[in-house]
C-alpha cells in the first residue's frame, strides 16, 4: 500500500491474501498495487504515474566551508527538500543553501526530500 501523493510505501503484505481482502484492508487515503516481487519499503517507492516500483535514489549533495566568509555552502539539493540545521528549518527550492557559522564546531545538517534517501552532513568547521 502506498501514499498516492508521493509514492511512499506505507506497508507491504505477503502470503495468501485474496484480492477482495486486499481491497477492503486499504485505508481511504492510500492506494494499493499488486506486484509479484519482493518490495522493501525503505529502499523502494511507487512511481505514481506508472504505478511501478523503483529504487529510491541517493542525493548528490556536496558541501564546503569558506573560512573567509565563515559560511557553509551546501550544493545539489533537490527542489522541495526540507533542510534542518541548528536553530533553523526550511524548504530549499533553488538547489543550494549558504549558512553562516560563527563558532567552530561540528554541525549537523539534515536534508529530506522523498523519494530520495535522507542525507545527514556533519560539517566540521574550524
Amino acid at each position: 500500500m502506498f501514499d498516492p501523493s508521493d509514492g511512499r510505501i506505507r506497508w507491504t503484505l505477503d502470503g495468501t491474501i485474496t484480492l477482495v481482502e486486499q481491497e477492503t484492508s486499504v485505508p481511504d487515503h492510500l492506494q494499493w498495487i499488486w506486484v509479484n516481487a519482493s518490495v522493501d519499503a525503505n529502499e523502494d517507492y511507487v512511481v505514481v504515474a506508472s504505478e511501478t516500483i523503483a529504487k529510491r535514489p541517493r542525493m548528490k549533495v556536496s558541501w564546503e566551508f569558506n573560512p573567509e566568509t565563515r559560511e557553509v555552502v551546501v550544493n545539489n539539493i533537490p527542489a522541495g527538500a526540507r533542510l534542518t540545521v541548528p536553530n533553523w528549518q526550511g524548504v530549499i527550492d533553488d538547489g543550494f543553501v549558504v549558512w553562516p557559522v560563527a563558532e567552530p564546531g561540528v554541525y549537523r545538517i539534515e536534508i529530506d526530500c522523498f523519494p530520495y534517501h535522507s542525507e545527514v552532513i556533519r560539517a566540521e568547521v574550524a
